[in-house]
Order: structure tokens, then C-alpha cells, then sequence
């Protein structure tokens, strides 16, 4: 149990929740949100029902399941990806890649067909 004494600490707080109520996606990266860590369990109790949930963990389908049961978030909203931090980064980073070399792509043939016509 941490105690939080300090006002920079409750405001963080408190920015923390508003942003979380808020958000229309939130991405929880590398943590398993333990039982034992009441802020995080808070916080986690401050995102709105349909918010979507990106979940990027090596258990995340452990943490889906309590996302679901225990705070009531819609189950087809969270994706999870059982993956670490770097091997998400590199893959993600591989698709961005890809996207943009389809729109390239696109972007050229549009061009060519222009000059034909």
C-alpha cells in the first residue's frame, strides 16, 4: 500500500483518472495489474465500459479475463497480443513499413494511370 502524501502525487492522480475516463483507447503495456496494486486496480476502474483495450503482454490473456470479469470492460474491445514490449515495437514497426509501402505504391500507380490518360 502506498500512501500518497505529496500534491503533485494527488494531482497526477487525478489527471490520471480523468485521462482514463476519457480515453477512447488505452494501450496497457508489460504489466500484469496484480491484485495487490490498489492504485493501478483504481485506475484501471476509471476506464469506461467500451473503451478500447490494447493489451500488449507476454499473459495478457490472464489480464483480459480480469479486465472483463472484475471491471466490466466489453470483452470484443480488448485485444491482446502475447508478445513483449520489443517484439511488439518490431512488429508494428514491420506493419507501419508495409502501410506505407502499399500507399507508396498506390500513390504511384495512381500517377502512372494519370499519365496515361
Amino acid at each position: 500500500m502506498k500512501f500518497y502524501r505529496n500534491s503533485w502525487e494527488i494531482r497526477l492522480v487525478r489527471l490520471a483518472v480523468k485521462a482514463l475516463s476519457n480515453a477512447e483507447e488505452v494501450f496497457i503495456i508489460g504489466y500484469s495489474l496484480p491484485e495487490a496494486d490498489a492504485m493501478a486496480n483504481f485506475l484501471i476502474s476509471s476506464i469506461q465500459f467500451d473503451t478500447r483495450v490494447k493489451i500488449i503482454n507476454p499473459s495478457a490473456d490472464e489480464l483480459r479475463k480480469r479486465l472483463v470479469n472484475i471491471f466490466g470492460l466489453l470483452r470484443e474491445n480488448i485485444m491482446d497480443e502475447n508478445s513483449r514490449l520489443e517484439e511488439w515495437i518490431k512488429n508494428d514497426c514491420k506493419y507501419i513499413a508495409y502501410e506505407k509501402t502499399i500507399k507508396n505504391e498506390a500513390m504511384i500507380n495512381q500517377m502512372v494511370e494519370d499519365n496515361r490518360n
